[in-house]
């Protein structure tokens, strides 16, 4: 949001006056008013003080002040409208004199360095205007200013009122580029009050304005904060999209800082949208940019993405280093929010190696840093990740309380995403608690936000929660439809989660008597397993196909599918250390071997002198071995693994990995 935020606070700069705190606006008055002052202090000069200079040095000195010339131009402009505002001064009137022919010279500069006629068009109608309007401009300006001042000092209420007086008189007098600008500045207020839906709509409202204009400057800028804003909403694609479009835009402007904020974004949302080469790129020629700027906040704000792009890859190494760098940076600078960013990055690094206990120690160190920053949504997701560990522990106690926090500021905030995805969090915990009834409840309203919030993401999320809910129960004719919801709702969903919803559809098939639409569910999540490449989502499908050949009186068809599921289990031997290593996957784990050995007993006494019993202690060997090696890999310090080639238990469907328990159908000859 830097990009935006920096662009609305250039409006206007509060200065100190003669006999009161005034904005910088009103600061011009103070210098052309007639009054006798008793001597004092010299005052800060007023900021369009340095286009006092000779002509061979103003286009020079225009061309330096690129950055904030908008807000200095209008400054120079209502210290001109001052002057000439009733004033019979001879003085005074030869003071505003001078302000209207520096202003057209300031303008003829600007055209001839800048290429824009920001100043030109202001003043075209500056001079269509009554004397009355004119004094309108004025207290449009003052208006601002506070407004600005307001913001600065997190008044937020009183900011959003100023501008709203300022911008019904700029739409009164016609001035279309300060309507633009403060439109946009009210976008920015309403998401740092958290709102960002509203801010969303404000935006867009502010990019049709700032279009109309055609200033490529104000158009990236607003770009940019859609895709923020779009991000916050999770609406990914969209993101995605107004964020390309904003580099197109700030590719051909001269501010390279904006540029690399952009392209760092875009590394963001690709990695969000699961295409983490393409996030490599963006960030890599955003880490360039900054770096030849000498930025260095910004080069630490790249270096965070990058630290967590290599962190999903699983190396760790990688972005331990570069975690070390931005905080060797945060600490130079002395940036609160940017330690906080590289306690909250370390934590998901451990989190993803399936430390849960340090990623929990870190996250509630990231809560505690958060606190001071004033910064609710951000605290709120730090918040959610905590409850997210507690998820994966299967730990209410750990994980109520923060979740139960997050949740009240999302409900302050109104942020319905936020809400749902918060709720089907505090459902898992309170399933495991054992409350199936409020579990139940707290999916159905996070359904409820998700829909609202027009996140088929977490509606799928929120429906297979339930699902689950029910399916543990054993109600499956329940879960049956929930499952199928979250289907449809996932159809765009990675391959990876189209498998595991396929899944759980047919093991709901399975257990209520339809056997055929489970064979087509096992297989279609079996083929998308094979396409991916993760065999941790292929055993339970095959598992599932072996239920269903004993089912049909083919016991020698589900051994094929058993020993196939088995040898797949086995061959994970390589993926301990993930992020999805927690007691319940390993337990599912080991559960393949247990049915395989159950129905080899079964087949030994239909065939004796089969060698089945030899067999079936060949593989309780084999099991106590994967076991043990579990055991050690879930205490050890874990390797690096792709996070491609790992899946995650079905307990956290809001992080888009929720595999199924296909081999939930053994339960009835297995128990």
């Amino acid at each position: 949001m830097a990009a935006a935020r920096r662009a609305a606070l250039t409006g206007a700069r509060g200065l100190r006056a003669a006999r009161a705190l005034l904005p910088a606006l009103a600061l011009a008055a103070a210098w052309c008013a007639p009054v006798v002052r008793p001597a004092r202090a010299q005052e800060p000069a007023p900021p369009w003080a340095r286009f006092e200079v000779p002509d061979s040095l103003l286009k020079a000195t225009v061309a330096g002040s690129t950055a904030d010339y908008e807000s200095v131009w209008n400054a120079l402009l209502v210290a001109e409208l001052r002057g000439i505002s009733g004033s019979k001064n001879a003085l005074v009137t030869e003071q505003a004199a001078h302000l209207l022919d520096l202003a057209r010279r300031v303008a003829k500069a600007e055209r001839d360095t800048l290429g824009t006629t920001i100043g030109n068009d202001a003043l075209v109608l500056r001079f269509r205007w009554l004397p009355s309007e004119r004094d309108q401009r004025i207290e449009a300006a003052v208006a601002e200013s506070s407004a600005v001042a307001a913001q600065g000092q997190r008044q937020l209420p009183r900011a959003e009122s100023r501008f709203r007086a300022a911008l019904a008189i700029y739409r009164q007098l016609g001035e279309r580029r300060r309507e633009a600008w403060v439109v946009g500045s009210l976008g920015v207020v309403s998401y740092s009050r958290g709102d960002i839906a509203r801010a969303d709509s404000i935006y867009r409202e502010a990019l049709l304005l700032r279009r109309r204009l055609g200033d490529p400057k104000l158009i990236g800028n607003t770009l940019n904060a859609l895709g923020i804003t779009s991000q916050q909403l999770r609406r990914f694609p969209a993101a995605y999209d107004y964020l390309r479009e904003a580099r197109a835009v700030r590719a051909g402007l001269p501010d390279k800082g904006a540029l690399a904020n952009t392209l760092n974004l875009l590394g963001q949302t690709a990695l969000q949208l699961g295409h983490a080469d393409s996030a490599e790129v963006w960030c890599h020629q955003a880490l360039e940019l900054a770096v030849a700027a000498g930025d260095s906040a910004r080069t630490a704000e790249v270096l965070l993405n990058l630290a967590q792009l290599q962190g999903a890859r699983g190396d760790v190494a990688a972005a331990q280093a570069r975690l070390d760098r931005v905080q060797r940076i945060a600490q130079e600078r002395g940036d609160a929010r940017l330690l906080a960013g590289v306690e909250r990055l370390t934590a998901d690094v451990r989190r993803r190696q399936g430390r849960f206990t340090e990623a929990a120690q870190g996250l509630a160190r990231t809560i505690a840093m958060d606190e001071p920053l004033g910064d609710a949504l951000l605290l709120a997701q730090d918040l959610l990740s905590l409850g997210r560990v507690a998820v994966n522990v299967r730990d209410p106690a750990l994980g109520r309380p923060p979740l139960e926090r997050a949740l009240a500021i999302a409900d302050s905030l109104r942020n319905g995403a936020l809400q749902s995805q918060v709720l089907i969090n505090l459902a898992i915990l309170v399933g495991l608690e054992g409350d199936s009834r409020g579990a139940d409840r707290l999916c159905l309203r996070a359904l409820a936000r998700a829909v609202a919030a027009g996140d088929s993401d977490l509606v799928h999320g929120a429906a297979t929660t339930l699902g689950q809910q029910l399916a543990e129960r054993g109600d499956f004719k329940g879960a049956r439809p929930w499952f199928e919801r979250a289907l449809q709702a996932g159809r765009d969903l990675p391959d990876e989660e189209r498998a595991s919803d396929y899944q759980n559809v047919a093991a709901a098939a399975a257990r209520t008597g339809r056997p055929e639409d489970a064979e087509r569910g096992f297989r279609a999540a079996l083929d998308l397993a094979d396409r991916v490449g993760v065999p941790d989502l292929a055993w339970p499908a095959v598992l599932g196909l072996g239920d269903l050949a004993e089912l049909r009186g083919d016991p020698l068809g589900a051994l094929a599918f058993d020993r196939r599921a088995a040898g797949m289990v086995e061959s994970l031997r390589g993926e301990q250390g993930a992020e999805t290593q927690s007691i319940a996957v390993l337990g599912r784990r080991l559960f393949t071997f247990e049915a395989l050995i159950h129905l080899l007993g079964k087949l030994e006494a239909r065939y004796p002198d089969s060698g089945f019993v030899e067999e079936s202690f060949q593989w309780a060997e084999r099991a106590r071995a994967r076991a043990f090696l579990d055991l050690v890999g879930a205490t050890m310090l874990p390797r690096a693994c792709s996070r491609s080639r790992t899946r995650a238990p079905c307990s956290n469907p809001t992080a888009r990995r929720c595999s199924s328990t296909a081999s939930g159908i053994r339960a009835r000859r297995c128990g």
